[in-house]
């Protein structure tokens, strides 16, 4: 099922939370499996953007920024 997952989560038909969900397994499994697999993330710009402004916003909030 990971790897039916893992055809799903490259192609971009389902997010690397709904993949994790259908193998059955947690994220952190998951990227292992895609890592041991040569799979490449779906891992674009925006995402990237989301991520540091979350990281921003918990510095911020912890008094660290």
């Amino acid at each position: 099922m990971k790897r039916l997952a893992a055809t799903f989560y490259a192609d971009g038909s389902l997010s690397l939370g709904k993949a994790a969900q259908l193998a059955n397994v947690s994220k952190q499994d998951f990227l292992d499996f895609m890592a041991t697999h040569n799979i490449p993330l779906n891992y674009d710009v925006h995402e990237l953007e989301e991520d540091l402004s979350t990281v921003k916003e918990f510095l911020q909030n912890e008094g660290r920024l």
